[in-house]
């Protein structure tokens, strides 16, 4: 018997693919040090205490890329 997650598990795990490849794509159009954490949240449709609920900072966020 498996156990399927949830559809708010599912939104969440959405959600941060969506923040890692957006963050992705802005750092390398624009560059790290010149893309915000509020870039970022703009380019997924969140706002940025969203954003913070899944990651600590843009470092953060950085590290899942290369994860």
């Amino acid at each position: 018997m498996s156990i399927q997650p949830t559809k708010r598990e599912l939104h969440r795990e959405e959600l941060k693919k969506t923040i890692v490849e957006q963050a992705q794509r802005l750092f390398s159009e624009y560059g790290y040090d010149a893309t915000s954490v509020a870039d970022i949240a703009k380019a997924c449709g969140v706002t940025t205490g969203a954003l913070y609920h899944h990651f600590k900072n843009k470092e953060d966020i950085l590290f899942a890329i290369f994860k």
